[in-house]
């Protein structure tokens, strides 16, 4: 074999090397999107499951404090709580405490002003039973 034709044999060789590797990369690059694409999914799932253990954390610390005001649990950042090992929050009892502090008003009833209907209606009638309405007509 002549020089000329080694040469040309080394390069067939060498793009059909550099074909291989090229169709290689791209497997590895489909693969990368389609993990990357799965992981971001997993990720928004996670996010929502978070989001809603957080919530009923929250609730049930305020309902073991006896705290039934549901706007305690909207002016506490779920940002905020994390979770330890076991799943517990962490902080949480500490910051409806400090909610507490700062606005008693909303954490005892007691202290709350009561509902009070100050206009001119009258008071509606109480419907009547089917046994009353009877009583009625025979009489």
């Amino acid at each position: 074999m002549s020089e000329q034709e080694t040469e040309t044999a080394e390069m067939q060789e060498l793009r059909q090397k550099l074909k291989a590797a090229n169709d290689e990369a791209a497997g590895y690059r489909i693969k990368n999107k389609e993990l990357t694409e799965q992981f971001e999914a997993q990720q928004q799932g996670s996010s929502a499951l978070k989001q809603s253990l957080v919530q009923t954390q929250i609730s049930n610390q305020l309902a073991a404090q006896g705290i039934t005001n549901s706007k305690y649990a909207k002016m506490i950042s779920s940002e905020d709580i994390e979770f330890d090992d076991q799943g517990n929050a962490v902080g949480l009892a500490e910051r409806i405490d400090q909610l507490k502090r700062d606005y008693p008003e909303s954490a005892d009833a007691k202290r709350r002003a009561p509902k009070v209907d100050a206009s001119d209606k009258q008071p509606s009638a109480k419907p009547l039973s089917s046994a009353q309405k009877l009583l009625q007509q025979t009489n």
